[in-house]
């Protein structure tokens, strides 16, 4: 099942906000938060934060289940077809965690759960 929702403009500053949550098979489902402004300051530059949460179930096929929790923003100018190209700075933070092990999990789920949550940055 999916569900999404999308706001355009509620602000009457071009801003973008978008919902989408999904619930999958066996407990797997997935959370997104996004929120965009094209044409900041009155400039060509254009910004975007998003939040996200999804649990992965791996249950049947990899003995566990895996957590992800994420912020990212990204900076962009200049546009695509312009003469001056389009550029882009984007961050993201993830913090990543392996939980609900079977007693069949690999040698390698169970050293990937054993380092704990792992977070992660990424430029």
């Amino acid at each position: 099942a999916e569900a999404s929702i999308l706001a355009r403009n509620a602000l009457g500053l071009a801003e973008v906000a978008e919902l989408n949550v999904t619930r999958g098979h066996e407990r797997s489902n997935a959370f997104r938060l996004s929120l965009s402004k094209p044409r900041l300051f009155g400039s060509e530059c254009s910004i975007a934060l998003g939040a996200r949460k999804h649990l992965l179930s791996r249950e049947r096929v990899a003995s566990h289940c895996e957590k992800v929790q994420a912020v990212d923003a990204t900076l962009a100018a200049g546009t695509a077809h312009g003469a001056r190209g389009a550029h882009a700075l984007s961050y993201e933070l993830a913090l990543r965690e392996v939980c609900k092990l079977t007693p069949a999990a690999s040698a390698a789920v169970r050293a990937r759960a054993a380092a704990r949550p792992a977070l992660r940055s990424g430029v």
